[in-house]
């Protein structure tokens, strides 16, 4: 039979936003388990922010009816009580919240570097900075040790379930990230102070504005996502334009990939709806 898969998630949505901290065992997960958050809010993130949520409605479904969930005809009220009386269902969603949690955002905080600093011209696309490593310190303009980015992390290519997550999680408009991975679409130059937040999901990128002159080449503006206390990113303004290179070099290195950059700005708003900010640091460091 058929289902209505766009009903579908909005009543998932509307389902794990009622629920409440005491409906649903919290996910645990670093080192002995130390870190842990409500998986209702962490669920309700994941809908809410997911590029395609039909796609993880559908797949979270599946495994409920695994255990015994009439999928058809069912209510956001229905399946609010069999959650909160059924100590399986509520174990298929811990699991499922602890899959994306695991095999999508953490490895999606990686950071490695590739090579774009053609493209950029020797200067950070996001702050403007020069490299330190490639000019001669002036009093003209601001230096400082640069990095090349990946948007979505080197590791990812190895990690099959973190593919398929990313598969469901587009709706394929991302089918595979294996071949993009060490290429420019999936790096950006950016100033060594702000790598740091940029994996741990404090800020991310996202389309331009049409009438944003400024962002012709990489239709892409920052998106702030900790608060402005944060001292690595305290300059770092709203809606700043991503500035690449415009001499004759520059322009044959292809732009950034939007697609990728949606990516990574859902995965740190999940990560921001969930206030997980200092416990992924805590993870990594």
């Amino acid at each position: 039979m058929a289902h209505d898969l766009e009903a579908e998630a909005q009543r998932l949505l509307r389902v794990f936003a009622h629920l409440g901290p005491e409906d649903l065992p919290q996910i645990a997960f670093g080192p002995s388990a130390k870190e842990a958050f409500d998986t209702h809010v962490f669920m309700t993130a994941i809908f809410r922010r997911a590029i395609c949520a039909t796609a993880v409605a559908d797949e979270l479904l599946l495994k409920m009816q695994a255990v015994g969930f009439r999928r058809d005809p069912w209510t956001a009220e229905i399946l609010i009580h069999r959650i909160q009386n059924n100590q399986e269902l509520q174990r298929v969603i811990v699991d499922f919240a602890k899959l994306w949690l695991m095999d999508f955002i953490l490895p999606c905080c990686y950071k490695l570097d590739i090579d774009v600093t053609t493209r950029e011209m020797e200067r950070c696309a996001i702050t403007g900075i020069y490299s330190s490593q490639a000019f001669t310190p002036s009093t003209k303009d601001e230096y400082g040790k640069l990095m090349c980015m990946r948007i979505i992390p080197e590791n990812v290519r190895h990690n099959e379930q973190a593919q398929q997550l990313i598969r469901i999680f587009t709706g394929g408009l991302i089918n595979t990230v294996r071949e993009k991975i060490n290429t420019a679409e999936n790096a950006i130059l950016m100033s060594e102070t702000i790598t740091e937040t940029f994996r741990n999901f404090q800020w991310s990128l996202k389309p331009a504005p049409r009438n944003n002159r400024e962002t012709i080449r990489s239709n892409l503006v920052v998106e702030r996502l900790a608060p402005f206390q944060v001292p690595k990113i305290a300059a770092l303004r709203p809606d700043s334009p991503v500035i690449l290179g415009d001499n004759v070099a520059s322009m044959t290195v292809i732009c950034p990939s939007q697609d990728l950059c949606r990516l990574h700005l859902a995965a740190a708003q999940i990560v921001d709806d969930c206030r997980l900010f200092s416990a992924i640091e805590r993870y990594f460091n």
